[in-house]
């Protein structure tokens, strides 16, 4: 499948995610109750306009690598922090849970081609782990659906609910179903350990408004940084140190601090988890396709080119100028004999009577001495 290459920035992205509105910051339909309890899953309409954030959390080449004069986009790219959300009803007013879900926002290109490998140039949590990324795709329409964080009741995850708008551009790429395994491996990564951040984190501050409910909200920037480290050459110093924590929350919970164990622990253990995921999707993508421009036609087979001399087989005989000329003579103006002119031809009895001189070789048949 022929896709196209993101161009680096991006136009802007518009999407649907799910929250969790936290009293007291909503106002619910009349008559409201007196006392509001969150509302787990209220709908949010989610802006992406804000660019100079994702100079932390984004990934795109330029000036090493360009298109058409514009930088390339590259997988896992994020918007990152600052994307406005506005709820959308039944709940119609939310500051605070407003800022808390800006403040979080996660909006990712989930969708890569590994034909296309190349370098980073930024932005700067992605540069802790240089090497080459595959590119980020588009539809050939200059738009592709993007990943962003959700969470239901304080549980964060990921889903792909938002779209982004990409500059026009003629570079082609291939796409396949690795590419299609690595994007769904990554996007289940990055769910992995937003889940964990939410859940297990709000372990930390049980009771307080950063129990499930907060952290729900925040986990898309946490994961930013931690995702970051985790791409396909980190190296493996994320999964070390996430078996690290996972351990060390161990000796911390037998210590008698349960809660605060089980949460580092189950945190470390989610890194470890979600840099396996990265890696196995690295793997699927595989190696770079650099033929690969998604162009399925067979192009036609090779056909030589025509001879620029004309064939020099002989003229049928009887045929031609010289048609009727005896062999030899060369005939009509355009021949030409090919060998010495032949004698001229013997004179005749009748010639030589009608001349009146006898002639001393010619036999006469009233002489007795001819046999």
């Amino acid at each position: 499948m022929a896709m196209r290459i993101s161009k680096y920035v991006p136009i802007f992205g518009i999407g649907v995610d799910t929250h969790n509105a936290i009293p007291p910051n909503w106002v619910a339909l009349p008559p409201a109750p007196p006392v509001p309890s969150p509302f787990p899953a209220n709908r949010w309409l989610v802006t992406c306009i804000c660019q100079p954030t994702a100079m932390l959390t984004g990934k795109w080449t330029l000036p090493r690598t360009a298109t058409e004069g514009m930088g390339d986009i590259l997988w896992q790219y994020d918007w990152g922090p600052l994307q406005l959300h506005w709820p959308i009803g039944p709940v119609f007013l939310s500051p605070a849970g407003t800022i808390v879900l800006t403040l979080g926002s996660s909006i990712k290109y989930w969708v890569p081609s590994f034909a296309v490998q190349e370098g980073l140039d930024g932005g700067s949590i992605a540069m802790m782990s240089p090497g080459k990324v595959a590119v980020a795709c588009s539809y050939p329409v200059f738009l592709i659906p993007t990943q962003d964080c959700q969470d239901i009741g304080g549980a964060a995850f990921v889903a792909p609910t938002s779209i982004s708008f990409q500059m026009v551009s003629t570079r082609w790429v291939g796409f396949n179903w690795g590419d299609l395994c690595a994007g769904l491996l990554g996007m289940a990564g990055d769910a992995l350990l937003a889940f964990a951040v939410s859940k297990l984190g709000g372990r930390l501050l049980p009771g307080t408004l950063a129990d499930n409910q907060l952290l729900g909200g925040l986990a898309g920037n946490a994961m930013n940084v931690l995702a970051g480290l985790l791409g396909g050459t980190a190296g493996q110093g994320p999964f070390l140190g996430g078996l690290g924590l996972g351990v060390g929350g161990g000796v911390i919970a037998g210590f008698g601090a349960g809660a605060a164990g089980s949460a580092i622990g189950g945190i470390g253990l989610a890194v470890a988890g979600s840099w396996l995921l990265q890696q196995a999707a690295t793997n699927v993508g595989g190696p770079p396709r650099p033929s690969d421009t998604g162009d399925t036609a067979t192009p036609p087979p090779a056909v030589p080119p025509p001879s620029t001399t004309a064939a020099t087989a002989p003229p049928p005989q009887g045929s031609g100028m010289d048609a009727g000329a005896p062999s030899g003579t060369g005939g009509g103006q355009s021949g030409s004999p090919s060998g010495p002119p032949p004698p001229p031809p013997a004179s005749t009895s009748s010639s030589s009577s009608s001349s009146g001189t006898p002639d001393p070789n010619a036999c006469d048949p009233n002489d007795p001495n001819t046999q």
